[in-house]
């Protein structure tokens, strides 16, 4: 996932093969995989719909 799971920041630039990548809003590193997973975690709590993308 591009999107920081504590900020919400999108990294804009981001190849798929990079595992490990810092949020430039809040300095956060995150492992991609973790980061996806807290993502949509985070989406199901708060009812959002996992098809809205």
């Amino acid at each position: 996932s591009r999107t920081c799971h504590h900020c919400g920041h999108i990294k804009k630039e981001l190849k798929v093969k990079t595992r490990k990548w810092k949020c430039q809003n809040c300095g956060k590193t995150h492992d991609r995989d973790i980061n996806a997973a807290i993502n949509i975690l985070n989406r199901w709590f708060n009812g959002d719909s996992l098809k809205k993308h």
